[in-house]
């Protein structure tokens, strides 16, 4: 387990057992002690690119446009990269709507 999740479990069960002592009065004491639990862990620093990096990135044509297009997207729009694809994938299986075709005033005058 990651150190984050390990605390929150820990969290939970010093408040589980805190709760059995009082109000529920189904132990005398809690088997863990005050202070036990390990600090929380300092968040990760995220990976991001300068304007100047982003933007000799999206010039790079040595990297193919398909990957630019994407990097620009996730750098801006902030999702992930599997986010990002789903939206992908969920536009593909759109059902496609037709749009009915332009009506002239005219034509519409006929179809009265």
């Amino acid at each position: 387990m990651a150190p984050a999740t390990r605390r929150n479990v820990g969290q939970l069960m010093t408040r589980l057992l805190t709760l059995c002592v009082y109000p529920l009065r189904l132990i005398a004491v809690s088997p863990i002690p005050r202070g036990f639990l390990p600090r929380a862990p300092k968040p990760k620093a995220l990976p991001g690119l300068y304007p100047d990096e982003d933007r000799r990135l999206l010039a790079c044509t040595a990297v193919p446009l398909e990957y630019r297009v994407l990097w620009g997207f996730l750098a801006r729009e902030g999702m992930r990269d599997g986010e990002a694809i789903g939206l992908a994938g969920a536009a593909e299986r759109a059902p496609q709507t037709h749009r009915p075709a332009r009506r002239t005033p005219r034509a519409m005058h006929q179809h009265r």
